[in-house]
C-alpha cells in the first residue's frame, strides 16, 4: 500500500477510531466489588439447569440484588422449592423474546450458567456492551463473554458453574456448603405415603427403575428391564416400581406382560412426584431428568452413564456412578451387585 492509499485508508477509519478512543473501558474492579444489579441466565436444558443450582445458591447467599432469566415454567418449581428463603426475582423468556423488564434494566454483571444460548439471548447480550458478561470455559460463544473463570477445567459442569461464581466473588468456597435440597410440604409427604401403602410390605423398601430416556437417548430396553427386575427381586426383599415420562411406553410393557409394577405420577404434578420419589429406597436411572431430581431429594441413586456424560455427574454420598461404553450391552449382574452392596451398607 503506497502513502496516498494509506492516507485514504486511515482517513476513512478516522471517525471509527475517534469513536473507539472516546469509549471508556469497563471498570471491572468497581463492578465486581459493588454490582448494583446482577442477571443470571439459566440453561434451557434441564440437566444443565440442575447442575447450576449450587452456583446459584452461592450467588443468592452472597447478593440480594439478583434477577434470574429462566426459559421453562416447570423449572420455576425447583427455584421456588430450593430457594424459598432467599431473595431474588425471576423472569421467563421463550422463543418469542425476552421480557421487556429485562431490556429496561442495566445489569452490572450478567452470569451465564449454561453452555449455550439461543439467538434471542445472543442478540440481547451483544447489546449489553457495558456489562461484565461471565461464562465458563466450555461456553459455546466465547466472543460474547469478557469474564471467564480462571479455575482449572472440571469434568463436572456443577463444579465449573460453581467455580465461575467463586471467581466473580474473588474467593474460593466449599461447594458442599452450598448444597441444594428440595423442600417438600408435609401434606404432599403424607399423600405420597398413602399412595405407596400397597408397595411398602417389603423389608428392603421400594426401589424405582427409571425407564425414561437419558440425556443422549440412552434407554433401558424391555429385556434389560426384565433382567434388572428379576435379579433385584431374587436378591432383595423389595418392591421394584417403574417410572416413565412417556405413559405409552409403560402401557406397552404392561400389555406384553413384562412387568406388573406401578407407573408413578406424571410430571404435570411435580410437587407430588418429588414427594413420591423421596420415599424411594433407591433410584436406578440413565442420565435422565429423574436422576438429577433424585440428587436434590438426597435419595440414594445409581446413575448408569455413558463415558462422555461425566460432565453431567456430580459425585455425592447419595449417588453412585456406573459408567458403560455401550448402553445396549449393560452388565446387568454387575449393576445389580452395586445396588445390593449399596443397600446393605445404607442404614
Amino acid at each position: 500500500m503506497n502513502l496516498k492509499n494509506m492516507s485514504i485508508f486511515f482517513g476513512n477509519k478516522k471517525g471509527k477510531l475517534d469513536s473507539f478512543n472516546n469509549y471508556s473501558p469497563i471498570n471491572f474492579t468497581e463492578l465486581l466489588n459493588n454490582p448494583k444489579q446482577i442477571l443470571v441466565i439459566l440453561s434451557s436444558e434441564f440437566v444443565e439447569f440442575i447442575q447450576s443450582l449450587r452456583a446459584l445458591s452461592l450467588l443468592l447467599h452472597s447478593y440480594s440484588n439478583v434477577s434470574i432469566l429462566i426459559s421453562d415454567k416447570k423449572n420455576v418449581f425447583f427455584l421456588e422449592k430450593c430457594f424459598a428463603n432467599l431473595k431474588y426475582d425471576y423472569f421467563i423468556y421463550d422463543k418469542t423474546g425476552i421480557p421487556p423488564k429485562i431490556y429496561s434494566k442495566y445489569f452490572d454483571i450478567i452470569i451465564i450458567l449454561s453452555k449455550t444460548l439461543n439467538k434471542t439471548l445472543k442478540y440481547y447480550l451483544h447489546k449489553c456492551s457495558r456489562s461484565i458478561k461471565a461464562g465458563i470455559r466450555e461456553f459455546e460463544y466465547p466472543e460474547i463473554v469478557n469474564f471467564i473463570s480462571h479455575s482449572k477445567n472440571s469434568l463436572s459442569f456443577s463444579v465449573s458453574f460453581f467455580n465461575l461464581v467463586s471467581s466473580i466473588l474473588g474467593k474460593e468456597f466449599d461447594i458442599d456448603e452450598f448444597d441444594v435440597k428440595i423442600d417438600i410440604s408435609a401434606a404432599n409427604l403424607s399423600l405420597s405415603r398413602n399412595i405407596l401403602v400397597p408397595f411398602t410390605q417389603y423389608s428392603e423398601g421400594i426401589f424405582l427403575l427409571d425407564i425414561s430416556s437419558g440425556l443422549n437417548t440412552t434407554l433401558f430396553s424391555e429385556n434389560q428391564i426384565s433382567q434388572i427386575n428379576q435379579h433385584i427381586r431374587d436378591r432383595l426383599n423389595c418392591n421394584l416400581v417403574l417410572f416413565d415420562w412417556n405413559v405409552k411406553r409403560y402401557e406397552k410393557l404392561i400389555s406384553r406382560g413384562n412387568t406388573s409394577s406401578l407407573r408413578l405420577i406424571s410430571e404435570n404434578n411435580l410437587s407430588l412426584l418429588t414427594a413420591l420419589l423421596s420415599n424411594m429406597k433407591m433410584i436406578i436411572c440413565p442420565n435422565s431428568k429423574l436422576f438429577h431430581i433424585a440428587q436434590l431429594l438426597k435419595v440414594k441413586s445409581i446413575g448408569v452413564f455413558l463415558q462422555d456424560e461425566k460432565g453431567s455427574f456430580y459425585k455425592s454420598e447419595n449417588s453412585i456412578e456406573f459408567v458403560v461404553k455401550n448402553f445396549k450391552l449393560l452388565p446387568i449382574k454387575e449393576i445389580v451387585n452395586r445396588i445390593v452392596e449399596s443397600t446393605i451398607k445404607s442404614p
